[in-house]
């Protein structure tokens, strides 16, 4: 579960007074049954906020406005528990990097390999945009699709809620129960420390996957009608195609069938020059798909622009109906009256 919460500067301008209001909802939270973990974070992975700083090892001689950025997040020493963040090396935060303690910082796994490729990340000292002193990395943490599911992987940066304490604080709640069974206690644990603090974005993580890939499922859904009506169409021509083709040759078919062929041969002759229609749509088709696919990538998740799984189920789905349409014009041929196709003009 989780939600935002914006305390006014005017009751809270001080980093104490922020400190005091996380400490003691945080507290409230964890006392609900059911709650696993708790924790507040900056920026909400999936949640369209974010926010970067730049970052450099301590020793290197780059300027400010070309160190490299990455996004970065302020949290409780809870709160990668509470997302179920694994622990790749070092150790998570704790309550002793408060204020008073020297800077120190987790960083992704991706920051890590890009920072220090070969090398041992725990120990570094960074240069963080904001810090006034350079940040020791006590952590390396697993990667997070901050930006939304269809992103790539990016780089990160964590710091101790008590040494850079933002105005948002992000609750992130880890339960055993339905995440939307606790809500409402949840809030009024918020209250109980400050009855007149607004508390927005109730949802649980997954209504923010939802909401972050609502524009591609839109998008997809447009795509999938289209390409419905152009399946539906695609059917229709074929069948009109074959049932002409029927009709004209209904006075070869008649011969045919008077000098002794059946209908399982009728069956096939026609169902064959259809297949031959559904084989070149298919070739055209699977050349169309490699030539275009990379346009579409963008909305694609889960899933790579050349998966063989969807191609073949598509292939074979398209053809299938194909050939359905052909076999209608085909049985109807099978069972045309010879008497009544020679005489047909």
């Amino acid at each position: 579960m989780t939600m935002r919460v914006l305390p006014p500067h005017y009751k809270y301008s001080s980093d104490a007074q922020l400190i005091a209001f996380s400490t003691q909802a945080l507290g409230g939270i964890r006392s609900l049954p059911g709650v696993e973990a708790a924790g507040t974070v900056t920026f909400l992975p999936l949640s369209g906020w974010w926010g970067v700083r730049a970052v450099s090892l301590e020793g290197q001689s780059v300027p400010e406005d070309q160190r490299p950025i990455a996004p970065w997040s302020s949290v409780t020493p809870d709160y990668f528990r509470a997302m179920e963040i694994p622990l790749i090396k070092g150790r998570f935060f704790e309550e002793r990097d408060d204020e008073r303690a020297a800077p120190v910082t987790i960083i992704s796994e991706s920051l890590a390999k890009g920072l220090v490729a070969n090398g041992e990340p725990l120990g570094k000292w960074l240069n963080v945009g904001g810090l006034k002193k350079p940040a020791e990395v006590v952590g390396v943490v697993g990667d997070v699709q901050q930006l939304g599911p269809t992103s790539q992987t990016i780089a990160e940066i964590y710091l101790p809620f008590s040494q850079v304490t933002p105005p948002i604080l992000c609750f992130a709640i880890r339960t055993t129960e339905d995440p939307s069974s606790i809500a409402k206690a949840a809030q009024q644990a918020i209250w109980a420390v400050d009855d007149g603090q607004a508390v927005g974005f109730v949802m649980n993580m997954g209504q923010l996957a939802s909401e972050a890939v609502a524009p591609q499922r839109i998008l997809m859904l447009v795509l999938g009608l289209f390409g419905g009506m152009a399946l539906l169409m695609a059917v229709m021509g074929v069948y009109g195609v074959i049932a002409n083709s029927v009709a004209q040759r209904t006075n070869e078919i008649g011969v045919r069938m008077a000098l002794g062929a059946h209908s399982g041969q009728v069956l096939r002759l026609v169902m064959s020059q259809g297949l031959r229609l559904v084989l070149l749509g298919v070739a055209l088709g699977l050349a169309g798909i490699l030539g275009l696919m990379r346009f579409v990538s963008s909305l694609l998740y889960g899933v790579r622009p050349t998966d063989p799984v969807t191609i073949l189920g598509a292939t074979f789905a398209l053809a299938g109906s194909a050939l359905l349409a052909c076999y209608v014009p085909a049985r109807h041929a099978s069972r045309i009256d010879p008497t009544v196709a020679l005489r047909y003009e």
